[in-house]
This record gives structure tokens, C-alpha cells and sequence, in this order.
């Protein structure tokens, strides 16, 4: 096992990581077999569930098959991970798997970020405009430096929560670096409702927290002050959507290749909630998988994935996609108004994805089922800072499938559901290792 949790961290976290998209069954297999797992009967029942009336509403809508198949690919493979049930095993197991990833996924992330460091400061003095550039051995693939914040700021927080702060302080500043603003919104807010009840029992860990608080603002503000700019100009332009909001007017606007200021985001939700509860087949059996707003409608529709083969040979549009999603993000918007694609105008949403996808009832069983194995593996937890970080892990995933469709993003799902799962492994061998030495 000790061979597997370094391969997934050296793929994760380096440029070769377009390769997981291929090796991802593979590699959760082989975790299976390691770690003693086995799916648990009702979660089988339901994937089989997904896939016979994912099938009858892709013949509805027209026989969409690759988009079935690769969406069924990369949305069961996160939840049979995450859903599966440790075997007791005879004697329990002094590995302790979760600390041998935790090394291994920790050193490498230590050597990319310094990698990174070097990289920006190339880039800084080379390139006119420089974007995204925290990468380095990471690479500038997918999400870029982007996913390596998320990374970081996940990593960061474990340490927290086990007060190793100078840990906690490199990765944490490291994760500010990506400059990846819906990133630390989503950070704070998982961050903040998990702090909450002990700031409010805790005045001296309050005064701790609004000291941290205090640096965190005045680095990103010394590194890169637009960063604040933007989350502020994006929390001004939230507020306008209350003010005499048309979502016809919008669309037009859109249609017409002209700057919205209102987050198309939100218009995106808007017309999610037309369709959706004005379409029964839509609310009861989804538009079929793959075909809405995932990542895998997106690679499917002939124009968003930068990859020319496939763009040429998969132009899989479906209506809804055309009539709801395409017009709010694709190739020629991007390219006719430049810096008009950041998170605030871009429709993904993994939580969206598998309810208009799937239907209400397949869907919204899978997000039940994923973030209820999530406060599972917490409730079995003894140790308090653990249960602590696994509560942060289960709002930061929500959150970021919320605003993104990181569900279909191996390199982000697999670290973070894999830490989860191996706390959980640890937890049961441990305890089966304490009963074995009990007298009888």
C-alpha cells in the first residue's frame, strides 16, 4: 500500500496528472483490495439505480451515449470511494495509513510549492502578464494553480487543527499564492462555521483567530492587492442582483455577446430553477447524465475543452445545454470580452449537475448518501482533532461543489476523499487491535 499512496501522491500533485483520468478505476480498485473495502449493498442498489434510469433518460433525450458513460465514470467511482465500509480485520493492523499518505502527499506538496515559488518569480520577470503562474512542478494543466490552492489550503488545515503551525503556516500561505479568490471564500466559510462554537466558548482562541485573520488580509493585501479588489468588486456586483433583476433581459444581453454585470452565475441558477420545476421529466429523471452543466457536458459540447481532437469528434450539444448553459459560457464570449469568464460568470456546480442530471430523486440520494458517509466517518473518530478536520473536509467539498464542478476533478477529489477514507481505515484497525488485547 505504502507503493499506491505515493503513486497518487506524486500524480496529484505534479504535471502528470491528466494521466488520473485514466488510471482513476484502476488506483481505486487496488484501494479497495489494500484497505479491506467493500460496498455497502444500498449504495450498490442505487448506482444501479443511476445507471438503468440514466439509460432510459438518455433515450428520451437522444441517446446521448459518451456523455453517460464518462459522467457515470467520473461520478461513481468518488462515491463508491467515499461510501465504501472498512472489513474488520483479525488482529486489526499496527499501519497506519493515514500518516504514510499524509508524509508522502506532504513532502511532495512541500517540493511543488517551492517549485512553484521559483516558477512565479520567473514569470514575474519575464512575462507581461502573468496569471496563474503559481504552479511550477504542478504544472498549468486543468485548474492550474488554482487546484493547487484548494490543495494547500485543504493540507493547511489539518495541520491547524493538530496545532503543527509551522506547517500550517507554509501550506496556508502557499494556498493564498494561487491567488484563487472563490478558493479562500470557500475556505473561510467552511473554516468559519467550523470554528464558531468554539470562538463563542473560547475568548482567548477568538483573539487568536481575529489576529490570524488580520495577517492573512495584510499578506494578500502586500502580494497582490487586487485579490481583495476582486472579491469586493464581486460581492458589489452580487448586490445588484436584487435590483430590478430580468432574467430574459439577461439572457438577451448574453445573447448579444454584451458584459453582464450581474454574475451570470446566478442567472445560470435562475434558469436551472425554470427549467426544473416546470419540466416534470426533467425534475424526476434528469436531463440524462452528462448533458447539463457538468465538466463532463462541458468536455462533450464541441467547444470548451482546449483539446482539438476531441472538440472535433465529441460535439455532443443537448438542448438544455444549448438553451441554458452553453450561451452563458463558451470559446467566442470568452474571446469577444476578455476577463469576462472568472467564477462569478462560469455555470458549474457539481450539486446543480447531479440533481438536473440525475433527476431529484437519483441525485439528490447520491449527494445524501456522499456527504452522510462523510459525518459517518466523523462519528466513528476518537480523536477530537481529526473528527474536527474531517467536519472542515465535509463543508469545504460541499461548498466547493456548490460553486464548482470539482466532483469530476480527479486530482481535487481523490487527495481529499482518500485523507477521509484513511482516517477511517486507521480508526477501525486501531480498534480491532485494542479488542484483540482485552482478556477474555
Amino acid at each position: 500500500m505504502r507503493a499506491v499512496l505515493l503513486i497518487i501522491s506524486f500524480l496529484c500533485l505534479t504535471f502528470f496528472r491528466p494521466f488520473l483520468l485514466f488510471l482513476y478505476p484502476v488506483l481505486v480498485l487496488v484501494l479497495f483490495k489494500g484497505l479491506n473495502l467493500k460496498i455497502d449493498k444500498t449504495i450498490f442498489l442505487h448506482c444501479i439505480g443511476m445507471v438503468v434510469f440514466g439509460l432510459l433518460s438518455m433515450v428520451l433525450e437522444g441517446f446521448f451515449l459518451f456523455n453517460l458513460l464518462l459522467s457515470l465514470y467520473l461520478v461513481l467511482i468518488p462515491f463508491l470511494l467515499i461510501t465504501s465500509v472498512p472489513k474488520r480485520s483479525e488482529g486489526g493492523s499496527s499501519k497506519e495509513y493515514f500518516k504514510t499518505f499524509l508524509n508522502y502527499f506532504s513532502i511532495i506538496l512541500f517540493v511543488v510549492n517551492i517549485s512553484a515559488v521559483f516558477y512565479s518569480l520567473y514569470m514575474l520577470t519575464t512575462s507581461a502578464n502573468p496569471e496563474d503562474i503559481f504552479t511550477g512542478l504542478y504544472g498549468g494543466s486543468g485548474f492550474g494553480s488554482h487546484s493547487l490552492s484548494i490543495i494547500n489550503l485543504f493540507v493547511a488545515t489539518y495541520y491547524f487543527f493538530h496545532k503543527r503551525y509551522p506547517f500550517f503556516i507554509f501550506f496556508f500561505i502557499c494556498g493564498i499564492l494561487g491567488f484563487y479568490g472563490q478558493g479562500l471564500v470557500v475556505f473561510l466559510l467552511a473554516f468559519g462555521i467550523v470554528m464558531l462554537p468554539f470562538l463563542i466558548r473560547n475568548i482567548g482562541l477568538t483573539l487568536k483567530i481575529g489576529v490570524a485573520t488580520l495577517v492573512f488580509f495584510a499578506v494578500v493585501t502586500a502580494i497582490n492587492p487586487g485579490n481583495l479588489t476582486y472579491i469586493q468588486n464581486n460581492t458589489n456586483f452580487f448586490k445588484t442582483i436584487f435590483d430590478d433583476y430580468d432574467y430574459d433581459e439577461q439572457m438577451e444581453r448574453i445573447a448579444s455577446y454584451r458584459r453582464t454585470i450581474v454574475p451570470r452565475y446566478y442567472t445560470f441558477l435562475v434558469g436551472t430553477e425554470r427549467l426544473y420545476l416546470s419540466n416534470p421529466k426533467v425534475f424526476l429523471l434528469g436531463t440524462s447524465p452528462g448533458t447539463y452543466n457538468s465538466r463532463t457536458a462541458f468536455y462533450m459540447n464541441g467547444d470548451f475543452i482546449g483539446n482539438k481532437y476531441v472538440r472535433k469528434y465529441f460535439n455532443y450539444r443537448t438542448t438544455y445545454h444549448s438553451e441554458y448553459v452553453f450561451p452563458i459560457l463558451n470559446r467566442h464570449y470568452v474571446e469577444y470580452l476578455p476577463w469576462n469568464d472568472g467564477t462569478r460568470n462560469q455555470p458549474f456546480s457539481s450539486v446543480v449537475s447531479m440533481l438536473v442530471e440525475y433527476g431529484f430523486v437519483f441525485g439528490g440520494l447520491y449527494l445524501f448518501f456522499f456527504f452522510r458517509a462523510i459525518y459517518r466517518i466523523r462519528s466513528q473518530l476518537d480523536n477530537k482533532p481529526d473528527k474536527t478536520f474531517v467536519l472542515f473536509a465535509g463543508l469545504y467539498i460541499f461548498f466547493l461543489f456548490v460553486f464548482q464542478y470539482y466532483l469530476e476533478v480527479v486530482e481535487i477529489i481523490l487527495p481529499l476523499l482518500l485523507m477521509i477514507k484513511l482516517l477511517q481505515v486507521d480508526q477501525l484497525n486501531q480498534s480491532n487491535k485494542i479488542e484483540e488485547t482485552i482478556p477474555k
